[in-house]
């Protein structure tokens, strides 16, 4: 068990780095940035979300459970803002030329947050794609990144269904193993989400940014990502429901509580970036830009 004021020790240093560094670098005005691109491309993707896994588990036990979630992160009023603007997304009674419309903003709204997440990154662990170095493998790694961003983010709504089916295995611990069922049902949920979340982050610090990275090192920054994110999410929805945000906006106060919720959620992620290029270059394999990349360097010169 020696190991283990090893791992604190160092879990600590890379905290205490990856925080020095996240002020430092101002790496906040991404996380404003990503919220500006999401609260556009949230309802184009909800709605494609919503249509998919709906046709496997039931269109109005997806709403439900998805505005439940929405509902308990920022508040009733945010929620149904999001579903008043989701109706607006027609495909399904619209024009031929409605339907090509919204197509075209669903593909806009993906490519938008996935190239501004991919952006930052890069600038978080100081890469800079090059494509003249290598076009083909850039337009490849491009696709397969976009393909792998979409996956997450439909992932993440699955990760509420599996929300669903733990809540009805939690009612039959409960029945069975009376008290300490909860416990049970409460346990199985927390790290059942936190290791789908884990895996998620893990897949996107490998494939979306412009860099090599190993296993080791993302899995870590991941699992670090995913139990600050979890605890994040639900230190920000109560924040944000005992706030008066909504009465201080008047009428776009559920969008500025929708905004805020965004804005914490990116910082949170935007942090285990971070995280994760500290710990490579502390303690792992650091991370190596592609072949179509090269490193990224800020220096300060004086004028003159």
């Amino acid at each position: 068990m020696k190991w283990i004021p090893t791992f604190f020790a160092r879990l600590w240093v890379t905290f205490r780095t990856t925080l020095r560094t996240f002020i430092a670098e101002n790496y906040l005005r991404y996380s404003a940035s990503l919220s500006y691109y999401t609260i556009f491309a949230l309802a184009p993707l909800l709605f494609v979300t919503i249509s998919l896994f709906g046709f496997f588990f039931g269109r109005q036990a997806m709403e439900g459970r998805i505005f439940s979630e929405i509902g308990s992160q920022v508040g009733d009023v945010a929620a149904m803002q999001i579903r008043q603007m989701i109706q607006h997304v027609v495909l399904e009674h619209g024009s031929f030329v409605a339907k090509v419309a919204a197509i075209i903003v669903i593909v806009l709204g993906i490519t938008a947050v996935f190239t501004e997440v991919q952006d930052a990154i890069n600038h978080i662990w100081k890469l800079k794609p090059m494509p003249k170095l290598n076009r083909k493998k850039y337009l490849i790694k491009r696709v397969i990144s976009l393909g792998i961003f979409s996956v997450i983010g439909f992932i993440l709504v699955l990760s509420l269904v599996i929300n669903l089916l733990i809540d009805i295995l939690g009612s039959y611990l409960i029945d069975f193993f009376a008290g300490a069922g909860v416990f049970m049902a409460f346990a199985i949920n927390r790290i059942s989400i936190i290791a789908v979340v884990a895996v998620l982050f893990t897949f996107m610090f490998k494939y979306v940014p412009d860099g090599k990275v190993k296993w080791n090192d993302a899995i870590k920054g991941a699992v670090f990502t995913s139990f600050f994110f979890m605890v994040g999410k639900g230190v920000i929805g109560y924040f944000l429901s005992h706030i008066h945000t909504a009465s201080t906006y008047g009428a776009a106060g559920s969008l500025v509580v929708l905004l805020l919720w965004i804005y914490y959620s990116s910082v949170i992620i935007y942090f285990g970036a971070t995280f994760t290029k500290e710990y490579a270059y502390l303690y792992g394999g650091k991370i190596i830009p592609r072949s179509y990349a090269v490193y990224l360097e800020t220096k300060e010169v004086l004028p003159g």
